[in-house]
């Protein structure tokens, strides 16, 4: 149900995605799936690399992480990408609305 809001609101602004599978059992999720909590989320980056279709898709450089800064020291609030965020959040705004009914 919390993937298919978020698809829903990008293919409502046109925006393509595809199935996150990285920040499965990640520490951040990993608690509350074990206790059976529904999770999901947004992803964009990290140090998963982009394969040659995602670097079409999205920009950048095949082979190369989403986020080379990703827990490094250039990972600071300098290092965000202004339109992932303001997409984002709307998104999870979008989500907060569509399942707190």
């Amino acid at each position: 149900m919390i993937e298919k809001t978020f698809k829903d609101f990008f293919a409502g602004i046109g925006v393509p995605t595809e199935i996150e599978t990285e920040g499965d059992g990640r520490s951040d999720h990993a608690p509350f799936k074990n206790a059976g909590v529904p999770v999901g989320g947004l992803f964009t980056g990290a140090g998963y690399r982009k394969t040659a279709a995602q670097a079409a898709k999205w920009g950048g450089t095949a082979g190369v992480a989403f986020d080379r800064c990703y827990h490094s020291s250039c990972d600071t609030t300098a290092n965000i990408d202004d339109t992932a965020l303001n997409r984002n959040s709307d998104a999870v705004a979008y989500a907060v609305w569509e399942l707190s009914d």
